[in-house]
């Protein structure tokens, strides 16, 4: 059975990090989970789509990064978050962004 968003929202996890999977393409992102429902499964990439290259299979897992800084902040081990991190859909816009990303529009 796998996981929802809602349980990771649970868990204190509101991003996800999308890796494209297009032939020598290799962008990533990590991307706000708020904008999607929370029975949305998890990990869900059938709405996403590579704004790099347009590849429609990207793979999608837990943002780690984000992670490791939460423990951080709560227990003092592991490290803070790089000063180079950004979040789509927070730190910067959505690629196409118009509005909140629909299922037929969502971009890496």
């Amino acid at each position: 059975m796998s996981m929802r968003l809602g349980e990771l929202w649970a868990q204190g996890e509101t991003t996800a990090t999308v890796f494209c999977n297009g032939l020598d393409c290799q962008h990533h992102a990590v991307i706000a989970t708020d904008p999607f429902p929370d029975r949305l499964p998890f990990p869900a990439a059938q709405c996403l789509v590579c704004s790099a290259c347009g590849a429609r299979d990207p793979r999608v897992m837990r943002d780690m990064l984000a992670h490791y800084a939460r423990i951080n902040t709560e227990t003092g081990f592991m490290s803070p978050l790089p000063a180079h991190y950004q979040v789509v859909g927070r730190d910067v816009p959505w690629p196409d962004q118009e509005a909140v990303p629909q299922r037929s529009s969502c971009r890496l």
